[in-house]
């Protein structure tokens, strides 16, 4: 069998292509999207493909970058394929996303992409992920402890994101080049093994193939099956979801979970059902790990009233005969238009009868020391500001000259500019900084400090949860 009747045999099995698509090609010029093009382009007649290929320069690596996009420019000449290229600064976008250069860049490329369909009015993207990608990110989710769904790696089709040379090894696709005269370009900081999927790839991967030859395919089929597998879990999972699973009328945006339907279903469907409720109600995946789903799971055998907190604001409450999963989440405003608010998560957990808070606190994941959320006595903080709700009265704002933190234990205090001074905080800068505070006395400085009072020991009762709302990125 060909190469390419293998790529048409793979299209049609996973129902990747259709009579008459527009396809955008994500075309870096490197050898496996040199191939993409080259094939689409000889199947175009016979499916009537609509063709368009879109480089991106991520404005990296200088005028190697500007050499690959006058290569693939080149290309699509060649092979009539309408061309468009775009100029990012990923740098400056992953430092003002806080995430790394490969993220960063992948995040770009694929809104992108989604961007030029859009606007062409396509129905599909290929990318030209090959055999060999689908086993290093197996690798790669296997030591990161992903479960099931991450195990099956890359999948061939992914909304109208398809993947024709998933059937291909690295190898075949340089041999489809060489034997086509097909040149292509290299990515220097491919070579480079800095990165962890580059070291997975020049390190791991080649010496796994010398232990075991064919390594790379055996792990490829492998996700293969998983993924067949993880199909059949999640088929099985929505049917214990919509039984049991169902909106909360009293908070919009929340679930509610029947207690029984949990505990009647397999473990694994029930956790699965669990991780999606959690997913749902937070509105993304990433970071949401195992840890939450077990401790929304052991809710299932406390009683009425105990709750967890879980990652970005979600909080599962045990009531009654349900756990209910919801954000806690307010809007604070401050009487000053020129001042910009940020969102303080409040949540309260009660400490049960023989249990200890600091144990609590350390199954919750420890004392956060990153300065975005800090435990607090609820109780003792009631008291101390005479009030009836922390959760009503503590507010995310803009910092202010006027405010004071307790920095000692006993309450002492000192203002909050002069905090920011001593951490080296220029004068123009100090009021940009983002705090929790009770009227003029700040419990938060968002990244910098929180204050030393009312904390947590072995007799506090309820436990006050203060964090500052962090919005993350899908990958």
């Amino acid at each position: 069998m060909t190469i390419r009747n293998k790529i048409i045999d793979f299209c049609n099995e996973k129902k990747l292509l259709d009579s008459g698509d527009g396809v955008i090609i994500g075309l870096s010029g490197g050898a496996d999207s040199v191939c993409l093009l080259f094939m689409l382009s000889s199947m175009q007649k016979e499916l009537n493909l609509k063709l368009c290929a879109v480089h991106v320069n991520h404005g990296i690596r200088g005028s190697e970058a500007d050499r690959d996009e006058a290569f693939c420019k080149r290309l699509c000449e060649k092979f009539d394929v309408p061309f468009e290229a775009v100029r990012a600064d990923i740098p400056a976008l992953a430092e003002k996303d806080g995430l790394g250069l490969e993220e960063a860049g992948r995040k770009f490329r694929y809104a992108f992409f989604e961007k030029k369909a859009d606007e062409m009015g396509f129905n599909k993207i290929a990318v030209a992920h090959h055999m060999n990608d689908r086993a290093e990110t197996v690798l790669f989710q296997l030591v990161r402890g992903s479960k099931l769904n991450g195990l099956s790696g890359i999948r061939e089709k992914n909304g109208r994101i398809i993947r024709p040379l998933l059937c291909l090894t690295r190898e075949e696709i340089e041999l489809c080049l060489k034997m086509n005269g097909l040149d292509f370009v290299t990515d220097s900081t491919n070579l480079s093994s800095d990165y962890t999927r580059n070291y997975i790839r020049n390190e791991i991967l080649p010496g796994l193939e010398k232990l075991r030859p064919h390594a790379g395919e055996h792990i490829a089929e492998t996700a293969d099956y998983l993924e067949r597998v993880s199909e059949f879990m999640e088929k099985a999972a929505q049917e214990v979801y919509d039984a049991c699973v169902s909106a909360e009328p009293s908070k919009p945006g929340s679930l509610r979970m029947s207690v029984n339907g949990l505990k009647n279903a397999e473990p694994l469907l029930s956790e699965m059902v669990i991780y999606k409720a959690i997913c749902l109600v937070a509105g993304r995946k990433k970071d949401i790990t195992e840890k939450f789903v077990l401790m929304v799971k052991e809710l299932c055998d406390k009683q009425s009233g105990r709750s967890v907190d879980l990652k970005y604001g979600v909080v599962a409450k045990r009531i009654y005969d349900n756990i209910l999963i919801l954000r806690e989440t307010r809007e604070n405003a401050v009487d000053s238009e020129d001042v910009n608010c940020n969102n303080v998560f409040c949540t309260v957990i009660s400490v049960n009868e023989g249990e200890n808070a600091l144990d609590l606190i350390e199954n919750l994941g420890g004392f956060p020391k990153d300065n975005l959320k800090k435990f607090f006595d609820c109780d003792k903080l009631l008291s101390r500001f005479n009030i009836r709700s922390a959760e009503e009265e503590i507010v995310g704002r803009k910092a202010d000259a006027a405010d004071l933190m307790a920095v000692y234990p006993d309450g002492r205090r000192k203002k909050v500019f002069d905090i920011l001074k001593d951490e080296k905080i220029e004068a123009d800068e100090r009021k940009n900084f983002s705090v929790a505070a009770i009227g003029r006395e700040v419990l938060m400085i968002k990244g910098v400090r929180s204050c030393e009072i009312c904390r947590v020991d072995e007799k506090t009762k309820n436990i006050l949860s203060v964090s500052f709302g962090i919005q993350d990125t899908e990958a």
